[in-house]
């Protein structure tokens, strides 16, 4: 059971963009973005009342309202569309704990990026 989600990205131009997710506050997931060659690195919270998506060098983050459900965080790129769904399940005492759910697709730029999804999750796609 995944309990937060981590996801990094290196964007064209080498910066590095980390994006912290978790269910426990659904509406909301932070970015960091660390500047190439610098120290540097900006803040920010998305959330799904005001400032809900993000994008620089064709990445793209986006938390969005399902209209209902509990909010969806999309993390993609030219080749990959990775979707995180906050849940839930109950232990066998009753406790209700949170979980997060991952998906991730291949668009049609996935065939030819010679960069997959990788780690734990991602090396499920190599099979």
């Amino acid at each position: 059971v995944m309990s937060e989600a981590y996801v990094t990205l290196r964007t064209s131009n080498g910066n590095l963009v980390f994006i912290e997710y978790n269910p426990s506050t659904p509406s909301s997931a932070y970015l960091t973005e660390m500047r190439k060659g610098t120290s540097t690195a900006e803040m920010a919270r998305l959330n799904t009342a005001s400032a809900s998506h993000w994008e620089v060098d064709h990445q793209r983050v986006k938390l969005f309202d399902t209209g209902g459900k509990e909010p969806v965080l999309c993390v993609e790129d030219s080749a990959w569309n990775i979707t995180i769904t906050p849940g839930s399940y109950r232990l066998v005492t009753g406790i209700l704990k949170r979980r997060v759910d991952v998906s991730i697709f291949p668009l049609p730029a996935a065939a030819t990026n010679p960069v997959a999804p990788h780690g734990i999750i991602g090396q499920s796609l190599h099979d």
